[in-house]
């Protein structure tokens, strides 16, 4: 039985309907699988979180690479199909649970993430694991082409959201993913996205710091990176011209066009300056 007819087989037999509120689009392609896993490099010592496992065919691969699979599913009756792979598998654990309020400090100080996330909690999720004092290793997560474009992107089209993972992490395009080697196929395509080399932040007062500016600078797009920082800092604009001249920054520059490092250098002389 093909991935496609065992998907259907199993949402038939469990009285199941893919619901689009909770972005419920299953991958049926077994090439799409192990590109996942091989992107994820997962070893007999390595222990995953998977969040949103659904009917479970990724999961099976994982258990099959991986010393322990985590697995976080909020909705009851996919948590029942689950329930059956245990029998089989005994280094799965199940936690029925809203992944955006599960405890990630209780998990072991070295662990990845392999998921098939749904698309509508794609920044919530990263920003979660990404910023906390227990980050992955690495994410290795399927999500929305357009989404991933924004993650990688460079100075000049920076957001909050390619900010938040390129701070932490190094994200990577693995391949794309046509709309239709899901079921039920999306209205977009996706793409495997790998984080790599993720890292917590070594002072924690300068990355309170950072994220202060950078949320600042990007308060009103419309709007040069002087004005926002004088308007949100309080402070005169000339000052912040000043400022932004000091470390070789151009008065009419705008947050988009800022480097991480360039913001790091700008979060450490407002931190000097008391601002």
């Amino acid at each position: 039985m093909d991935i496609l007819a065992a998907t259907k087989y199993l949402l038939n037999i469990h009285n199941l309907r893919p619901q689009k509120s909770k972005s419920q689009h299953f991958l049926i392609s077994e090439k799409v699988y192990k590109e996942i896993v091989k992107a994820a490099e997962v070893g007999k010592e390595d222990i995953v979180l998977e969040i949103g496992p659904g009917l479970g065919f990724l999961t099976t691969r994982l258990l099959e690479q991986a010393q322990r699979v985590i697995a976080i599913e909020i909705d009851e009756k996919l948590f029942v199909v689950l329930e059956k792979l245990k029998l089989l598998y005994p280094n799965l654990d199940l936690i029925r649970q809203d992944v955006l309020k599960f405890d990630e400090l209780a998990l072991p100080a070295k662990y990845k993430i392999v998921a098939n996330i749904p698309y509508h909690l794609t920044g919530q999720i990263i920003r979660k694991f990404l910023s906390s004092q227990n980050p992955p290793q690495t994410m290795v997560l399927l999500v929305q082409k357009e989404v991933a474009e924004r993650i990688c992107a460079k100075p000049g089209s920076h957001s909050l959201l390619s900010l938040a993972v390129q701070y932490y992490g190094k994200p990577t395009i693995i391949r794309q993913v046509k709309r239709t080697q899901f079921y039920p196929p999306p209205k977009v395509d996706s793409v495997i996205l790998k984080i790599s080399d993720i890292k917590p932040p070594a002072d924690k007062l300068l990355d309170k710091k950072f994220w202060q500016i950078v949320r600042i600078g990007f308060s009103s797009k419309r709007k040069t990176l002087a004005h926002n920082l004088s308007a949100g800092l309080r402070v005169d604009k000339g000052q912040v011209k000043q400022m932004l001249a000091a470390i070789g920054l151009p008065e009419k520059i705008r947050a988009e066009d800022l480097s991480i490092e360039q913001w790091q250098v700008l979060a450490k002389f407002v931190a000097g300056k008391g601002w």
